[in-house]
């Protein structure tokens, strides 16, 4: 099924009204079931003051007042029946409705407000008049409103100062709750397919609606439309479970869900009409509203067989579907009037020039309708054929002598059957069942071809003398059929190239490349796969693999109207959009050097030589070279340039490993395990170590050499910038999961469960509990801590430097916030993120660089800033990530000091063994914090370097690895990764480097 997950959130967004053209603020909750609008209001906390309520329920368009103690008179002498009245209609701004007066952050309930009119008389005795000439001054008296009682202009003193005083507050008050099951969501006009811009409504089954929620930017819009639709989603799925429990198997339901219909030729002005959609079973079902119950199935508005309809789709938004999200990222906006040239559409073809267009919101809804027709299909054949197998065989046999007289014809895509009649022509198709396979003698451009239905193999077109099949589809990949009604036949299948061909399209193309994809494992031999393909079938498979093209400049043609970076890195460079971006392939150097010059590393084939030489494993190279019982120190730098330079590698390169549990399992190389050898024939327990490989990018160099177009690339999953992403994070929702949304200060979450000694706060937990992290057995669990960066609970010293980070990302933003009380906290949060990203930048080229390549080198190589350089590619070499930058290993220290505040020994906490120190957050919380750690650090003095000690036994022999039960070695890791990346040898970098 197509289950994401449900997904819970908050944020803020503008509740837009299309008749007054107002917006203001509110806060939406996202629960699994339901999504809450709040609106922001204030509400007296403390007071013995009465209050009139107004509002819709009450027939009156807006809180009216609060009514205090010394007025309360007023309505004790007015009568029976009170009129309040209200000049002026329009609702009151929250900030309208704060006490008047100076304001104070202090004490905001100094002044009070009073703004309605009391009329009403006690029998027998008037009261006071009305005076509509009567003002005070402030912006709601200005506005008309009036109170009976104080006709001078000037508001009544508010009583002395006591405990009873009133106090007020502002809260969001939950105004709308829609439930989300059966729940739709629309981006356009109603009635239109004018899409609104960064926009949305959300309706409920009962009709109910948010009205129009509005979003600064297109990226937070999509983040809220993706999170919304699937939790609709979800709750769609959980009811077809629990309907499908106590429906047949012939009765299943596959998918439902809302669609916008056009109606062209309707009510004036109305293009667009939402239906609901189903599949079930044989049929696919039309409802002008969900079916609830029983009853409800047999009152669609339309039905079809599966077998009449043909499924297409308008657009490939599969293979584009990541460049949409690029767009939407970089809060590119389309006109809110402007036609919708891209709408998400599909088309049920139905037969004699019939055919419904529907169109979905997003372009996952698409992909699950297209799956779920494909599916549907599916089953349709195998209940279809099942059926037959036990009842139909003799009707077959029968029938099928009738159909040896007659001769089909294949003419420009279209299948004629002869004088049989539609049913006829279904029973043929439902006859292949029983008997296996079919053929067919049809012709196409004066050509024989021979057609086969076999419910093994699929369909197959081939040549009639020579049998050569031209192509070939599986049941899997027909995504629909129809007929005329009469003798037409019409098949869809999924086409590598179109998403679509009919019957007409045996093109020679098509012919050639599943040729050359059916020949490719006789030729391996002889034959490089680069010399079978060409650029369009690698640009093909790249599309099939959802790979995004080359190069889209267009997706940056309004990232200008942004101040702040992007979050994933897209449009730093705007000619080059993907320089530098997340989830994009590390930068070579030198061409790959795989064993079979696509995708196996060197040693994947046992006993293969290199230069004469048979490769040494990884673990005897760490044992004979690599591991160091002693490390000296060295005197000139603290162990803070060791951190510093783990940390910041963790802002700027990440390769992901590929996924598969059987690796742990293993000692064989199969992708994607390429397990490190132990070469001890008498360990029965650890003959190997597992090693899972990187997980493989898209292909890149369009238009190069395709042999290079063809290796396999690894991909840098974070931005190659130095952005400060090890602390916000690369993707949309990473980075609103780390933001306190709630607090609308724009800052960042912390631990709501604990607190360091002095009130100080620590890094939230993870959202996925209980976490793998170690714990202290004796004592409440502490579970491993959530940042940008997912290495962060590696070691205390990174756990550390991410914690002070996000103390000074919220101590900064307090104090912007204090300095420009009028910014949002959308500002706020990004004004303080693009200080603490300079901020990563002058420490890393200021005080970092220069003492790691030495202040002449990087004066003579890097230099003083000298301005952008759009010619220049800032993304990560797989050569810097996977081996150049990993020297720093070779300076880690065997122990963690932590000191007290004089920088000596700590009474209390003890120095640790580094093997102690992995993924053991609990020892930051339980014991004295981050400020030992940082002490020990910064007054410890680093490890030194040499040709005898490169890596400390700690790291070699008692590597600590999440989910693995035994120790690891990083020296062989490091040296197996490189293989992995097929990195070229020193003497290759060597000589390209004497060549430049």
């Amino acid at each position: 099924m197509w289950s994401a997950g449900y997904i819970t959130k908050s944020g803020i967004a503008l509740l837009y009204n299309e008749e007054t053209n107002n917006t203001y603020d509110v806060c939406l909750k996202l629960t699994k079931e339901v999504l809450t609008i709040q609106k922001l209001d204030v509400v007296c906390t403390r007071g013995s003051e009465s209050q009139v309520n107004g509002g819709a329920e009450h027939n009156v368009p807006v809180v009216i007042s609060k009514i205090f103690k010394d007025q309360v008179h007023l309505l004790r002498t007015a009568g029976d029946e009170v009129t309040i009245t209200v000049r002026y209609l329009r609702e009151v701004p929250s900030f309208l409705k704060l006490p008047l007066g100076t304001r104070s952050d202090e004490n905001m309930d100094s002044k009070s407000i009073h703004v309605v009119q009391v009329k009403g008389e006690k029998q027998g005795s008037p009261g006071p008049p009305s005076n509509d000439h009567s003002r005070v001054s402030s912006p709601l008296f200005d506005s008309g409103f009036h109170l009976n009682g104080n006709g001078n202009n000037t508001a009544p003193s508010p009583p002395s100062p006591s405990a009873n005083e009133p106090k007020y507050e502002k809260r969001w008050l939950d105004a709308v709750s829609l439930p989300l099951l059966m729940a739709r969501v629309s981006r356009y006009k109603a009635g239109t397919d004018k899409l609104r811009s960064n926009c949305f409504e959300v309706f409920a089954l009962d009709g109910a609606s948010t009205n129009i929620l509005q979003f600064c930017t297109a990226a937070e819009s999509t983040d809220w439309l993706q999170a919304i639709s699937t939790n609709i989603n979800d709750l769609t799925l959980e009811n077809i479970k629990i309907v499908n429990k106590y429906c047949s198997s012939d009765d299943q339901i596959v998918h439902m869900g809302w669609a916008s219909e056009s109606t062209q030729g309707s009510a004036a002005g109305q293009t667009s009409i939402f239906k609901f959609l189903a599949l079930r079973g044989p049929y696919f079902y039309i409802f002008r509203s969900p079916p609830i119950s029983a009853t409800d199935w047999g009152q669609a508005e339309t039905t079809y067989n599966l077998y009449e309809v043909l499924f297409k789709v308008h657009k490939l938004w599969m293979a584009e579907d990541c460049w949409l999200q690029a767009r939407l990222y970089l809060g590119l906006e389309h006109s809110p009037e402007q036609q919708d040239n891209e709408s998400l559409c599909f088309s049920i073809l139905v037969g004699h020039g019939q055919s419904h267009t529907f169109r979905v919101e997003l372009a996952t809804d698409l992909a699950i309708w297209e799956k779920s027709f494909q599916r549907a299909v599916f089953l349709e054949v195998q209940r279809i054929r099942l059926v037959l197998h036990d009842g139909w065989k003799h009707g077959a046999q029968q029938d099928d002598k009738e159909d040896q007289e007659q001769t089909f014809q294949c003419k420009i895509g279209n299948l004629y059957t002869g004088e049989k009649s539609r049913r006829k022509s279904q029973t043929h198709s439902e006859l292949v069942g029983a008997v296996g396979s079919k053929s067919y003698m049809c012709s196409s451009q004066g050509s024989v071809l021979c057609f086969t239905i076999d419910f093994g193999s699929g369909f197959t077109c081939s040549e009639g003398a020579s049998k050569t099949v031209l192509w070939r589809y599986k049941f899997s990949q027909l995504k629909g059929s129809s007929d005329d009604g009469k003798t037409r036949v019409k098949l869809l299948f999924k086409n590598a190239e179109s998403k679509q061909i009919e019957m007409k399209n045996c093109m020679k193309n098509d012919r050639q490349f599943y040729r050359q994809l059916r020949g490719k494992n006789e030729a391996r031999q002889s034959l490089h796969i680069a010399e079978l393909l060409s650029w369009e079938d690698v640009e093909l498979i790249a599309e099939l693999s959802q790979c995004p093209p080359p190069t889209y400049p267009s997706i940056c043609q309004h990232s200008h109207h942004s101040k702040y970076r992007s979050i994933s890195g897209l449009c730093n460079n705007r000619q080059n959009p993907l320089w530098g971006a997340a989830n994009t392939a590390l930068v070579r150097w030198l061409p790959a050097e795989y064993e079979d010059a696509e995708r196996e590393p060197k040693g994947w084939n046992r006993g293969r030589l290199h230069n004469g030489f048979q490769l040494p494993s990884p673990l005897e190279v760490s044992k004979k070279i690599m591991k160091s019982y002693f490390k000296r120190d060295d005197d000139a730098y603290s162990k803070m340039l060791v951190e510093w330079g783990q940390y910041i590698d963790h802002d700027v390169t990440f390769t992901p490993q590929s996924t598969g549990k059987h690796c742990m399992n293993t000692c064989e190389n199969v992708h994607p395990c390429f397990p490190i050898k132990t070469d001890d024939m008498l360990s029965v327990t650890q003959p190997c170590m597992p090693f899972h490989r990187s997980t493989p990018a898209c292909f890149v160099n369009f238009g190069s050499d395709i042999r290079q177009a063809l290796q396999q690339q690894q991909m840098n999953a974070i931005t190659s910038f130095i952005d400060a992403s090890v602390v916000y994070g690369n993707t949309p929702t990473l980075e609103s999961f780390l933001r306190d949304l709630s607090g609308f200060n724009g800052k960042l979450t912390v631990n709501n469960q604990f607190k360091d000694p002095k009130g100080r706060a620590y890094l939230p937990f993870v959202p996925t509990l209980p976490s793998s992290c170690h714990q202290d057995l004796r004592g409440e669990r502490v579970e491993c801590f959530h940042a940008g960066d997912s290495r962060v609970n590696e070691g205390m010293p990174l756990i550390t430097i991410h914690t002070l980070w996000l103390r000074e990302h919220n101590r900064i933003a307090e104090a912007l916030k204090h300095l420009n009380d009028h910014w949002s906290p959308e500002t706020v949060y990004q004004e303080a993120r693009k200080i603490i990203g300079a901020l990563h930048q002058i420490i890393t080229m200021r005080d970092y660089v220069p003492k790691i390549i030495g202040p002449e080198s990087f004066e003579n190589y890097i230099g003083p800033y000298r301005g952008y350089d759009p010619t220049l590619d800032p993304s990560a070499s797989n050569v810097f990530a996977t081996a150049a930058f990993r020297f720093g290993h070779s300076t880690i220290s065997p122990i963690l000091m932590r000191l007290n505040e004089s920088f000596q020994e700590h009474e209390h906490i003890p120095h640790l063994r580094l093997r102690n120190t992995f993924f053991s957050p609990w020892r930051i919380v339980k014991e004295g914090g981050i400020e030992p750690v940082l002490r020990g650090v910064i007054g410890t003095a680093a490890a030194a370097v040499s040709a005898d000690m490169l890596m400390t036994e700690e790291v070699t022999e008692n590597l600590v690895v999440l989910k693995n039960a035994q120790f690891m070695d990083l020296a062989s890791v490091n040296l197996q990764r490189g293989r992995d990346h097929a990195l070229p040898g020193n003497n290759a970098l060597i000589q390209r480097g004497i060549k430049n």
